[in-house]
């Protein structure tokens, strides 16, 4: 009887330590199960983070690389003008006179394009200025540009309202593909294009001119020079504008280009000059007359051709005043054979201008014109003008 109930415990003790085990194991893989489901959904949320930060850094890396190839700006520019003719008759106006909205993009790393819109009040017409895609191999010295433009020759530099006369009989606007280059300060340019003037009566691709120039940069002393050809300098827009020019009947006139300027600290000095190489034909656009025999016994009078050429010097300084840059400047100007042109013989400007804050500033400016001589075509009167402006760019 004593074996078997000992018998007896035994086994009752050890199905109580298996049932016991068996709960405990139970117990354990419920709670490593858990853990599992929490790390899976842990990791399944980890996850869903990082797809939705990987999306959106991707998105805004996108945006970035758009900002990043676009830059936008413009300028608007309002002129107060009050100016006497020659004929003494005086007149004023409120105009805009520059309103500009341009964009330039680095579409690849060798390709980059500009884009720059006008307002022409006089013809109430918004027009393209340029519209250029220029091709170049980061830190090459050379690059082509094809496109909408302005020619390179001359450069017009000026701190005055008015445009320097020798603008007028040089710049030249047109569709063209230009090469440049540029090594050691010295630059070169190249460039072709189809302009306006019909010459012959053919209508092709036959204009074209180049320029070279160089620059100096010192620690207080700064040295440019820079001279061109072009084949038909009628094509600017001096004769474009002018009703005495007619191109039909004569041979491309070329042209030629010089300028230099020199800065001192504050101190600028800048001179231009440009001129045709030959006279027009006095039927193209003329320059006072002769009498030839009519070969009936009279006379006739007949256009001598004209030889336009302008020529500008300008002395400029800058400094400060209450944290404001200021900058005052006085030009002479004068042209020969261009009254045709509709040009004065000479203007003589002073102005000044101040910067109030950065992209905002405004400008005074008065011209004081000598037309040409009643025998060389003109009044031989004298002309004034005064001008306020008002710009802001951004």
């Amino acid at each position: 009887m004593r074996i078997g109930a000992l018998a007896a415990a035994f086994v009752l003790l050890c199905a109580w330590q298996g049932s016991a085990m068996a709960q405990t194991s139970q117990e354990e893989r419920i709670r490593k199960l858990e853990q599992r489901i929490r790390y899976l959904e842990n990791r399944v949320g980890d996850q869903d983070k990082a797809i939705v930060n990987k999306a959106r850094e991707a998105k805004e890396e996108q945006a970035d690389k758009w900002f990043s190839k676009v830059e936008v700006g413009g300028a608007v520019e309002l002129e107060l003008a009050h100016s006497t003719d020659y004929e003494g008759k005086s007149s004023s106006g409120l105009d805009a006179a520059t309103v500009e909205l341009g964009a330039t993009a680095q579409i690849h790393d060798w390709v980059s394009g500009e884009v720059l819109l006008a307002w022409n009040g006089d013809d109430e017409v918004v027009e393209v200025d340029t519209a250029t895609v220029t091709v170049q191999q980061p830190d090459a010295p050379f690059s082509v540009t094809g496109g909408i433009m302005t020619m390179a020759f001359g450069t017009y530099e000026t701190n005055l309202i008015s445009d320097p006369m020798t603008l007028d009989i040089g710049e030249v606007g047109a569709t063209g593909l230009q090469i440049d280059v540029e090594a050691g300060g010295v630059t070169a340019s190249g460039f072709v294009f189809k302009g306006a003037n019909e010459r012959g009566g053919h209508d092709r691709i036959a204009n074209y001119g180049f320029s070279v120039g160089f620059a100096f940069e010192g620690d207080s002393f700064e040295l440019g020079a820079n001279a061109g050809y072009i084949n038909d300098i009628a094509e600017a827009g001096a004769f474009q504008d002018s009703e005495e020019f007619d191109p039909a009947e004569g041979d491309a006139v070329a042209g030629a280009h010089a300028s230099v300027a020199a800065k001192w600290g504050s101190l600028s000095l800048t001179g231009e000059y440009v001129t045709a190489l030959k006279s027009f034909k006095g039927t193209e656009l003329a320059f006072r007359s002769t009498e030839e025999d009519d070969g009936q016994g009279g006379t006739e009078e007949v256009p001598l051709g004209a030889k336009p050429s302008a020529w500008s010097i300008e002395a400029a300084i800058g400094f400060e005043v209450m944290d404001s840059e200021v900058t005052a400047a006085s030009s002479y100007q004068a042209t020969q054979q261009a009254v045709a042109l509709g040009l004065p013989e000479s203007r003589y400007l002073l102005g000044v201008s101040v910067g109030i804050v950065e992209g905002v500033g405004v400008g005074a400016e008065i011209a004081f014109d000598k037309d040409y001589s009643v025998a060389n075509g003109g009044t031989g009167e004298d002309a004034t003008a005064f001008t306020l402006l008002f710009a802001a760019e951004f």
